[in-house]
């Protein structure tokens, strides 16, 4: 992942965290276990007041199906699908499905209080995507959205890491793993396990993977030519995915990196015998995104991404089959994480004149600097760019981009 120093979780950012989402925090011992609960097609998932006493005391928490996260939506790539929504609380909902390509993001998917909707679609990319509100006084309600490849892969052990964090008053935030402190999951000693790594938090998180030979599968739900994560280390912005394949070695953890020490996310407990597997792993079933494309004759739009920028609603419009180039600068002091909708990205290179190896649909963009990607529009509809900055998940710039037939 670009510039993964300029990004480093500080003692700022974290503290920028607890001020922003204001829950009170009991003991971390209080946590339940990791949740399993899971919903596929034809699930209703609806948001409504929870209470998680060990979270909030009696304050309600805005939950989907009072599960925190989210139950975890599992679909099949190709196969139609359905889901039906509801909206159960007194303020309305707006959702995002970050990474997805599909007509249903081309506007916001908004939800008045009350309101319910049903949604059908056909997948056509597998890979780790995530559904979550809008707004950042609803971060509980956020959930993990699996697309099961259509033939499969190689990978038997098969587990998802759903990030969230939680303040807790005077102190750092507690960060849960699928609702958990530091839950143990568990994958064979002589096999690569492919965990899903999910970023639900406004934080940018740098995790340290104590695992033997880990390697990248896939970034934002799109596969990669598998690649060492470098010192052992990945960078996750929020709302970002990766998928790594790893086995457990002689100390299976994930942590996090921050200014008092590693912070504990989750271990990965080997089960039976063996030595670890050793070069690098079968990769995914590729999702058929062009691997290059021209960019003469491309639109190009300059982002700024303060908060005091200027930005129009929309930034314009093309015919689909266009390439498009967005320039984000972000003049500010603290990271952003900027999320296209409808059409994953790549980056360009550091001299702007080649493409960087993968697909982002959530871009970092570490503070003072000016990052470039390109994509090419295919699907007709009005897709939002929504920047957030890391920390407290505020959005500072707010736009979209229209594609025509």
């Amino acid at each position: 992942m670009s510039r993964p120093s300029a990004l480093r979780l500080t003692r700022r950012t974290l503290l920028a965290a607890a001020g922003g989402l204001a829950i009170p925090m009991a003991l971390p011992s209080a946590l339940p276990r990791a949740s399993a609960q899971a919903a596929t097609s034809g699930t209703t998932l609806k948001a409504a007041p929870g209470r998680r006493p060990e979270l909030a005391g009696q304050r309600p928490l805005p939950l989907f199906n009072d599960a925190l996260p989210g139950p975890a939506v599992r679909l099949k790539q190709g196969q139609p699908a359905t889901l039906r929504l509801q909206n159960g609380l007194g303020e309305a909902v707006e959702l995002a499905f970050p990474g997805l390509r599909l007509p249903l993001g081309a506007t916001p998917l908004a939800l008045a209080p009350g309101e319910s909707r049903e949604v059908t679609f056909t997948p056509p990319d597998a890979g780790t995507f995530l559904y979550q509100a809008q707004s950042p006084a609803q971060h509980t309600l956020a959930g993990a959205l699996v697309i099961e490849e259509a033939k499969g892969t190689a990978y038997d052990t098969d587990h998802l890491l759903v990030i969230q964090a939680f303040p807790q008053p005077g102190g750092m935030p507690v960060f849960t793993v699928n609702g958990a402190v530091s839950p143990t999951f568990s994958a064979p000693a002589q096999a690569r396990a492919r965990l899903r790594l999910v970023n639900a938090s406004p934080a940018f998180l740098p995790l340290k993977l104590h695992l033997a030979s880990p390697y990248v599968l896939a970034i934002d739900g799109q596969p990669v030519e598998p690649f060492a994560a470098m010192g052992d280390r990945l960078q996750l912005p929020p709302g970002g995915r990766a998928d790594i394949a790893a086995a457990p070695g002689a100390d299976g953890r994930i942590t996090l990196d921050s200014p008092g020490g590693e912070i504990p996310l989750a271990t990965i407990a080997a089960t039976g015998s063996g030595p670890a597997p050793s070069g690098a792993p079968i990769p995914l079933p590729s999702n058929g995104l062009p691997p290059d494309f021209p960019l003469t004759g491309a639109a190009r739009f300059d982002l700024p991404l303060g908060e005091a920028a200027r930005v129009p609603a929309v930034l314009g419009s093309l015919k689909a089959g266009r390439a498009v180039v967005l320039t984000l600068t972000n003049p500010t002091d603290a990271p952003v994480a900027v999320n296209i909708q409808g059409h994953p990205a790549r980056p360009l290179d550091h001299n702007y004149d080649g493409w960087q190896p993968w697909w982002h649909d959530t871009v970092p963009v570490a503070p003072g600097a000016t990052v470039r990607v390109a994509f090419l529009a295919q699907t007709p509809g009005r897709w939002p760019v929504v920047a957030r900055r890391g920390g407290d998940g505020a959005v500072v710039v707010r736009t979209a981009y229209e594609v025509t037939r």
